[in-house]
């Protein structure tokens, strides 16, 4: 009886991991900020790619297999900042936490994720 329970528990503890490799695995690439569809409570991204409006500038976000984060902020020139740094899926995917130097400081954001397909990523900003 007591070898059934843990391999329940077992099955359910690596069904859980392989949820956030899954969401992991689908982040992973380039997003840019899709400026035309945020609204005041979300941020929208689409992937490197997609179709979008011209525009001067769009911000965009890297995510690495490995954990590596880049993010591509637009500089004052009108050029692109690297701001590189590191990210985490927590929370069994729901909560995306990235970290990266800028100005030789630390920024840490956590965000809540809303929607994750091939198409979209769809975050909200959580009060740090």
């Amino acid at each position: 009886m007591i070898s059934k329970i843990i391999a329940i528990y077992v099955i359910l503890l690596s069904s859980c991991g392989y949820a956030q490799e899954g969401e992991k695995d689908m982040l992973v690439g380039t997003w840019n900020h899709s400026v035309e569809e945020q609204t005041d409570a979300l941020l929208i991204f689409r992937p490197e790619g997609y179709e979008l409006p011209r525009a001067r500038g769009r911000e965009s976000m890297e995510f690495k297999k490995n954990g590596e984060y880049i993010y591509y902020q637009i500089a004052p020139a009108d050029g692109y900042l690297e701001l590189k740094g590191s990210f985490e899926l927590q929370n069994e995917g729901n909560i995306l936490v990235v970290s990266y130097t800028k100005n030789n400081k630390k920024q840490v954001s956590n965000y809540e994720i809303i929607e994750l397909t091939r198409d979209i990523l769809k975050i909200r900003l959580i009060d740090n």
